[in-house]
């Protein structure tokens, strides 16, 4: 039976006085049993029937476990434009991961048009329309973003730093997929008074238990035997040598490349976590020369190091004073007045790297060459050079009676404090009568590590994505470090042959939103604002090249909640039908207008309901008709130049996410059915394939030699074209 949705209508109090009134239509229904994890994908526009317009506002997206909002769980806010008196939107297009918090069972899905009260700040009339549920299943996971990324814990910790706050509240929010955790002993001899980097790290992980997805943790600390959280003080695994802890960073990265088919990851590291990233990126690649980070963003790590690790209460709370990791993480030594010798460089002897006259480190092989004491100059990390190609984030903590967090001073966890200018910081401030060591709290200040998260604001640090891959990013709180209020995401791309692009942006929620596309010399060639739309679906053709997309906005107060999402497909020439269709001169003039050729020859154009910007660089074509397969398009500059000609074509393909029927529009990329003037491809490896079930035609069909079409009783494919 066909899954409808429950969405609610907002309905003003209607007394005879002059108001909008706002309902919601749905237009593509989600899968009726949707696993944890992957995505809720559906459509809906709102209508305005009242007699005045409704000015630009939010619609909320719920999942309820009843037909009210009792219990309602609010995964999304949509921006959405005025709408006139009896009009509405486009097709709103919503794409977001199921979050892993919801228990199994039904849940209604309703959708609120007004959610902020922006338009009718009573909500005492509200209806509803009681529909059937959706069910969520078992868990799952997709890769939603473009680089994994491995959460590293810090001194005496162990990937429960992670696992039971950060990572919680990351698939509660986004729906982000956990793929498991990898494990290393870094003292498998068993010996505290040698540091040898051959002999010391052993790879414990389960690859079976790794699945492709979003997060991962690290452990170190695992014993000799593979046991778990034992043994701390004994083996002392997860306070070994920052070197070490680099060394197995490199592996875990090497496993995740592996398991997700991603070239780049990002590393988020707590307090001596993020210098074991460091360690890893400023010393280390992979096989292939490559270090392949694509961000690092470091929480209350010390940059310059910590003395508060060297009070003398170490054993008290669970990590011994003479472990290679104090001694690692030192600024200065105590007894010496030497500065820290990993971290600023030094002589490996005991007579320089001594904290206390009482006793001496277990060992001082920073270097982790087997050899202690061999009176080898270390290059402290602050002194080596470091990628500027990688994107950098410091989460600071600062309120602290201590100073700082408590263990590292604000300026210590500050990474421009030793490579300039380098990194966006944010500030977490320890709330006033908050008895805890905030240190120890901040990776579970989530809306920081996820500010800390944001994708680059810089072309040269854009992340890499793939064409007809979905991606999710957040709009959040800029760094205090920059003058600059608007979020700036950047990413890069490839287009491989001179086609038509389609670009899809979904779950917009901030009304300034916009989009530019730069060629690879960063001069812009196409921009396109959202103008409080919350989905922007166009077309526009592009040559072979590398490109970026710049997506922008001031984000608000929840924006950050909220991920937008987005998909850049190659149309093989064609555009998808119902859709606008963008052309740019791409020559620079000082005039320009764009003609058709009517059978006759070029004529010019003007602006009306078909064509916006037709004496400018950039012709819009608005919801042109399939009817129109083949209009060819040129742009003539300065009365004379003329572009290439453009000939409009539309195509769909199969992707085959719902079901096995050609007639549902949900199975196809474009949200619609294909038509007698519609170009179709059908390619492998989709979930189901297609089955003509009625009567249907297309224009052409393209199929991989592999692919399969079924035939119902009675039913017909027409090929209209040549």
């Amino acid at each position: 039976m066909r899954n409808i949705l429950l969405f609610m209508l907002c309905f003003m109090s209607f007394d005879g006085i002059s108001q909008p009134y706002l309902t919601v239509e749905y237009t593509s229904s989600p899968r009726p049993i949707i696993n944890k994890g992957e995505h809720l994908n559906f459509s809906f526009k709102i209508k305005n029937t009242g007699s005045l317009s409704a000015s630009p506002s939010h619609a909320g997206i719920y999942l309820s476990t009843s037909n009210t909002f009792s219990g309602a769980a609010l995964i999304g806010e949509i921006s959405t434009e005025s709408i006139l008196s009896n009009s509405e939107t486009k097709n709103i297009t919503y794409i977001h991961p199921i979050p892993f918090n919801l228990a199994f069972g039904n849940y209604y899905l309703i959708v609120y048009p007004d959610s902020r009260r922006e338009v009718y700040n009573n909500a005492s009339n509200i209806g509803y329309v009681t529909v059937n549920t959706i069910n969520i299943n078992s868990n799952s996971g997709k890769q939603n973003l473009p680089y994994p990324m491995l959460f590293i814990h810090g001194l005496n910790g162990n990937d429960k730093t992670w696992n039971t706050t950060s990572l919680v509240d990351m698939q509660k929010y986004y729906g982000w997929s956990y793929g498991g955790n990898l494990d290393y002993c870094l003292n498998q001899d068993g010996s505290l008074s040698t540091s040898n980097s051959i002999n010391d790290i052993k790879d414990w992980t389960d690859s079976a238990n790794l699945n492709k997805a979003d997060m991962y943790t690290v452990n170190f600390e695992i014993d000799h035997l593979n046991q778990k959280y034992q043994n701390t003080n004994v083996i002392q695994s997860n306070q070994a040598g920052v070197v070490k802890q680099g060394l197995a960073i490199k592996d875990a990265i090497r496993h995740i490349l592996k398991i997700t088919g991603r070239d780049k990851v990002i590393l988020v590291g707590h307090s001596m976590g993020g210098l074991a990233a460091r360690e890893y990126l400023q010393n280390l690649t992979q096989e292939d020369g490559k270090h392949h980070v694509a961000k690092l963003c470091t929480v209350g790590t010390p940059h310059g190091g910590s003395n508060l690790t060297g009070l003398g209460i170490g054993e008290s709370i669970g990590y011994s004073e003479r472990s290679e990791a104090v001694r690692d993480l030192r600024t200065t030594y105590f007894h010496s007045g030497d500065s820290g010798v990993y971290l600023f460089g030094g002589i490996e002897n005991y007579s320089g790297i001594k904290n206390s006259s009482l006793e001496n480190y277990y060992n001082v092989d920073v270097n982790c060459n087997g050899t202690d004491q061999d009176n080898s100059y270390v290059i402290g990390l602050n002194d080596k050079n470091i990628d500027n190609n990688v994107d950098y984030s410091c989460i600071i903590g600062t309120g602290s009676v201590l100073g700082g967090d408590g263990v590292v001073t604000s300026f210590s966890a500050n990474l421009n404090n030793y490579y300039p200018n380098i990194a966006d910081t944010f500030t977490s401030d320890q709330p006033l009568l908050y008895f805890k060591l905030w240190h120890s709290d901040l990776p579970k200040q989530i809306d920081f590590i996820v500010k800390g998260l944001d994708e680059p604001k810089l072309f040269q640090r854009a992340y890499q994505v793939n064409l007809d891959t979905l991606y999710f990013g957040n709009l959040s709180i800029q760094s205090n470090s920059s003058a600059i209020i608007k979020d700036n995401d950047n990413y890069a791309f490839n287009i491989l042959e001179n086609e038509m692009v389609n670009f899809k942006i979904y779950n917009i929620s901030v009304d300034n939103f916009k989009a530019e596309i730069f060629d690879e010399f960063l001069i812009l060639v196409y921009s396109i604002p959202s103008s409080n739309k919350g989905f922007l679906d166009v077309n526009v053709p592009m040559n072979i090249g590398k490109y970026y997309i710049r997506v922008s906005a001031t984000n608000d107060a929840s924006s950050w909640t909220y991920p937008y999402a987005f998909k850049i497909t190659a149309t093989n020439d064609g555009i998808c039908p119902s859709s606008n269709f963008i052309m740019n001169a791409n020559v620079f003039g000082s005039s320009y207008q764009w003609q058709e050729n009517n059978g006759s020859g070029f004529v010019n154009l003007l602006n009306n309901n078909s064509y916006s910007g037709a004496t400018s660089s950039t012709l819009e074509l608005i919801n042109p008709p399939t009817s129109w397969y083949g209009k060819k398009y040129r742009c003539v500059m300065n009365g004379s130049d003329f572009s290439s000609e453009y000939i409009l074509k539309f195509n769909s393909k199969w992707v085959g996410e719902q079901d096995t029927r050609w007639e549902n529009p949900l199975n196809w990329s474009c949200g619609v059915v294909p038509d007698a003037n519609t170009d179709v491809i059908i390619n492998t490896g989709t979930k189901f394939n297609p089955q003509v079930n009625t009567l249907k035609s297309c224009r052409s069909l393209t199929t991989n030699p592999l692919s399969q079409i079924l035939f119902k009783t009675g039913s017909n494919l027409t090929i209209t074209g040549n």
